[in-house]
């Protein structure tokens, strides 16, 4: 059985607590946080299918949306931020 189960880490804690599943299964996708409210979530391999989608998680209404996807499908890959970007 596959799940979309999803963490996030609090670094304030040193906890990880639960939130809402993933919107679609997928596996090998990159993460980033923005603030202390956003994560979001890109690419990723899904059932032997490379993705091109962009997921944002707000923290505050615990919701998923799905944003504008990639140009390109992407696995494998990293996200990060820097500053406000």
């Amino acid at each position: 059985m596959q799940v979309s189960t999803c963490e996030r880490y609090d670094p304030a804690t040193d906890c990880w607590e639960s939130v809402r599943p993933l919107p679609l299964y997928c596996t090998q996708h990159a993460g980033a946080s923005w603030g202390k409210t956003k994560l979001y979530i890109s690419g990723g391999l899904a059932h032997d299918t490379v993705h091109s989608m962009l997921y944002c998680y707000d923290r505050c209404s615990g919701s998923w949306t799905i944003l504008q996807p990639m140009r390109t499908p992407r696995a494998d890959h990293v996200m990060i931020t820097i500053g406000d970007k």
